[in-house]
């Protein structure tokens, strides 16, 4: 398997739409989902021998922003799900587990 990383610094009031168009470019999800909003820092995600992306991990600074961008990633159409401090460990536990298993295509921490 192979892991494409990524890291970029945008200003807040793009990030919805950066992560978006590469979203876009890496293929997460083609065929699954339409729209043009979300919000997130550093995507890193697994590239599968076809060259589609199939799941991507989105790094954000404060636990209120990763359950917003699992939301809104929802709202694209990926399956997405979130980690965060303010869950209990076994959601946590459920999440990984749930993205690991490759029943959600994306996960916010």
């Amino acid at each position: 398997e192979h892991l494409v990383q990524s890291f970029l610094f945008v200003p807040m009031k793009d990030k919805e739409a950066y992560l978006t168009c590469l979203l876009d470019e890496l293929g997460v999800g083609r065929g699954r989902r339409a729209g043009s909003t979300a919000d997130g820092a550093a995507p890193s995600a697994a590239a599968p021998a076809s060259g589609e992306m199939r799941s991507v991990l989105v790094f954000v600074r404060t636990c209120d922003g990763a359950r917003r961008t699992c939301f809104l990633l929802r709202n694209l159409g990926l399956s997405a799900c979130h980690l965060s401090g303010k869950m209990d460990q076994p959601k946590r536990i459920q999440a990984l587990n749930q993205f690991k298993g490759g029943q959600r295509q994306g996960l916010v921490a």
